[in-house]
C-alpha cells in the first residue's frame, strides 16, 4: 500500500512539473493621468509565485489585452496587446499573476504584442 502510495505521488508531482507555470491576467481600463503617461513594470516574487504589474501608455478606456507568455531559460517575457494612445495621457494597468514557476531568478521583460485601435476588438 505504501508502495502505491509513494508511486501516485511521484506521478502527481511529475504532472505537475510538465504542466509548467499558470498565468492570470486582470486588466483595468487607461484612466487619465497628470503630466506624461510613462510605461513602468513592477514585479513581486514569493517561492513558485510572482506577480508582475505592468502601466502602459494607451487609449482613455481601453484595456491591455491578448495576454501571453514566453519561458526560457532565465528570461520571463510577458506579451499583450495595447489599444494605441490618443492625445490625452492615459495609463493602463494590467496584472499578470503567476504559480508553478520554477524555483529561480528570473529577469521579467514586457513586450508589446502588438497595436490596435481604440475601440477595435481586443482578441480575449
Amino acid at each position: 500500500m505504501r508502495t502505491l502510495l509513494a508511486v501516485t505521488l511521484a506521478l502527481v508531482n511529475s504532472t505537475a512539473a510538465l504542466a509548467g507555470p499558470a498565468m492570470q491576467f486582470n486588466a483595468s481600463p487607461a484612466r487619465a493621468v497628470d503630466g506624461r503617461a510613462l510605461r513602468a513594470l513592477i514585479e513581486e516574487r514569493i517561492a513558485d509565485r510572482m506577480i508582475v504589474i505592468v502601466k502602459e501608455p494607451a487609449a482613455c478606456g481601453e484595456r491591455l489585452s491578448a495576454p501571453g507568455f514566453r519561458l526560457a531559460g532565465s528570461r520571463l517575457e510577458l506579451l499583450y496587446e495595447v489599444p494605441a494612445a490618443g492625445a490625452a495621457p492615459c495609463l493602463a494597468t494590467a496584472v499578470f499573476t503567476f504559480r508553478g514557476l520554477p524555483e529561480r531568478e528570473f529577469t521579467v521583460r514586457a513586450q508589446r504584442a502588438g497595436v490596435r485601435a481604440p475601440g477595435g476588438d481586443p482578441g480575449t
